[in-house]
């Protein structure tokens, strides 16, 4: 099967009248028509598409009768929009569509020689999209995965600056965590040593002790935990639990929905689409979370 689509915006027979009709109302209410100087990010978009002055000044009136949220799939751009549901995913997909129509482009990978040789050989599951600056703080995120291929989760380094600028991912699920554990390292050093959120569930076990105690890598996040006395110990890696990824994600949907960080990985995004919260746990409806787990 070929699916087809045919979006509002190449339209200019079905609602002639209504746009020529809502065109004027604008008119009279905002006392002239729309200018293209005033048109939003989204708009000029639409404006490429093919849409016309009237059509976005009849789009606007709708929003305004109604949202953006209930506007998109009765009258649909673009193929994700059709199927825009709010229901209980826990990330707006109006703003996750959003992002996916203004992703930064991958930068060319021009790794310094120290890094070259280790990632080369997995140079396709890598993308750059800043490369590092001196002085600047980085925090990655380490997701591992047993390295199974075929339909297994994957291990994913996400690389966040301290403007929460998504600026490098490396994702694969056909790596085994010992060659994995040099992966991360090399992307560490390479981001001026940066702080590693290591997740310690099942394989990242096996990364956290290479990176501990074969690498001296030191700058590693720890977690707090009490013992039966109520003395607390710090153990390095991040401990998922029934209390921790609550907070985790509710954190990441408050920065993601604020503007306060910029996802880049269109794989990431794709996951977040798909991610409810059932039962009063957030879990993926597709079986894989591993992006937004190192992003988080």
């Amino acid at each position: 099967w070929k699916p087809f689509f045919f979006p509002w915006t190449k339209d200019k027979i079905m609602f002639a009248s209504e746009y020529k009709e809502y065109a004027d109302r604008y008119k009279t209410i905002y006392g002239g028509y729309l200018k293209e100087d005033e048109l939003t990010d989204k708009e000029i978009g639409l404006m490429e598409q093919g849409a016309s002055i009237e059509q976005i000044m009849w789009r606007r009136l709708k929003i305004s009768n109604s949202s953006e949220e209930s506007f998109c799939p009765e009258f649909p751009s673009n193929p994700t929009e059709a199927f825009i549901s709010t229901g209980s995913n826990v990330f707006e997909n109006i703003i996750i569509h959003e992002r996916l129509g203004t992703l930064y482009q991958t930068k060319e990978k021009k790794l310094p020689d120290d890094t070259a040789s280790i990632i080369r050989k997995h140079r396709k599951y890598f993308k750059v999209w800043k490369y590092p600056q001196k002085k600047k703080k980085y925090y990655i995120g380490v997701d591992t995965a047993e390295g199974l291929g075929g339909a297994s989760d994957f291990s994913v380094i996400c690389v966040l600056d301290e403007d929460g600028f998504q600026c490098a991912e490396w994702r694969s699920n056909r790596i085994k965590p010992y060659e994995f554990t040099d992966v991360v390292l090399a992307i560490a050093k390479w981001y001026n040593d940066g702080l590693l959120v290591i997740e310690r569930a099942s394989a990242g076990h096996t990364v956290l002790d290479k990176i501990i105690h074969e690498h001296r890598y030191h700058n590693i996040y720890k977690y707090k935990e009490y013992d039966a006395r109520g003395r607390s110990k710090r153990k390095p890696g991040f401990e998922t639990n029934l209390k921790t990824k609550p907070m985790m994600i509710s954190d990441f949907v408050e920065w993601f929905e604020t503007h306060l960080c910029i996802v880049n990985s269109k794989e990431c995004l794709e996951e977040m689409k798909l991610y409810p919260m059932q039962d009063g746990k957030y879990n993926s409806a597709n079986g894989h979370d591993d992006t937004v787990m190192a992003f988080a």
